[in-house]
C-alpha cells in the first residue's frame, strides 16, 4: 500500500509507505547513525542549507528523555524552528517510537483535553517496510488510535 487515507470516529488518519534507504541517507549526511533501538525526531523539511524543526521539537525531546534516554534530534548544524500557527497540538515526525511511549507522551505532555492533536510517526512493520501515519483528532480519539494499532 503506497498512500491510504481513512476516517477513524471522525478523525483523519493517513497512512504512506516510506522510503527509510533515503531517510538513513539524510540522517547520515547529517551525522547521525541509524540505529533500529533508538527513537528519532526528524526535521520537518531537510534542506540543502537548513533543516526546519518543528517547534514543539525541544519539549517533545525533553519529554521523551524522561521516557527513553534512546532519543536522537537529527539536524543539520544550521537549522531554524518552523512556528506553526494553528490552534492544533503538532507533534514533529518522529521515528522509531513504539505505540506505548507515545502513548505515555500524549497523555503526559499534552495537558490540555479539548485541543486537536496531530501526530506523525514513522514505524517499521511486521514485514520490514516503513510506514509514516499521520493521525490527526481529540486526545482521546488520538489515543484510541494508537492503542489499537499497538494490537
Amino acid at each position: 500500500m503506497l498512500f491510504k487515507n481513512l476516517i477513524l470516529n471522525g478523525e483523519i488518519m493517513e497512512e504512506r509507505d516510506v522510503d527509510i534507504d533515503e531517510i538513513i541517507k539524510l540522517m547520515k549526511d547529517r551525522g547521525v547513525e541509524f540505529n533500529e533501538n533508538n527513537i528519532y525526531i526528524l526535521p520537518d523539511s531537510f534542506d540543502v542549507k537548513q533543516d526546519l524543526l518543528n517547534e514543539n521539537t525541544p519539549d517533545v525531546y525533553k519529554k521523551l528523555k524522561q521516557i527513553n534516554n534512546d532519543v536522537v534530534i537529527v539536524k543539520k548544524t544550521e537549522y531554524s524552528y518552523l512556528s506553526l500557527k494553528d490552534e492544533s497540538i503538532i507533534l514533529p515526525l518522529i521515528l522509531g517510537i513504539p505505540f506505548s511511549i507515545l502513548a505515555n507522551l500524549i497523555t503526559t505532555w499534552i495537558t490540555n483535553d479539548d485541543k486537536k492533536i496531530k501526530i506523525k510517526v514513522i514505524k517499521k512493520g511486521k514485514k520490514g517496510k516503513y510506514t509514516k501515519y499521520i493521525i490527526e483528532g481529540s486526545k482521546k480519539d488520538v489515543l484510541e488510535i494508537i492503542k489499537e494499532m499497538d494490537k
